[in-house]
């Protein structure tokens, strides 16, 4: 009885240790500025096996450090990623966009460009 608590207990670790293994954040963030439409397109590419359980649950987007937009996912409808386009009015040359992608397991990335 001793040995097999043991054994349960050993194989319990190994599943909780292993899960950090398997999330991880956004492999990268592509940002894309369109001066015409004064739209950021995001690309966050997050390939994963199953998008409804493990997914890009956030894309924070600030400008010169002042939230601009934000969106919640509940979901990756891309197994691959999920891909985004924020309007921004206003914006100015030289203002610096950062992004921030979460993912719902574990991580986040961020990307910045400047304008």
């Amino acid at each position: 009885m001793r040995s097999m608590l043991k054994a349960m207990f050993c194989a319990l670790l190994l599943m909780v240790l292993c899960v950090p293994a398997f999330a991880h954040p956004a492999e990268k963030v592509l940002l894309k500025w369109e001066a015409d439409t004064e739209t950021l397109d995001v690309l966050a590419a997050h390939p994963v096996s199953n998008p409804a359980r493990h997914y890009i649950v956030s894309i924070i987007v600030t400008v010169n450090g002042a939230k601009a937009a934000e969106k919640a996912y509940t979901a990756q409808t891309d197994p691959t990623g999920t891909h985004e386009r924020f309007v921004l009015s206003g914006i100015k040359a030289g203002a610096v966009i950062e992004v921030t992608t979460r993912c719902n397991v574990s991580g986040t990335l961020k990307q910045t460009i400047t304008l």
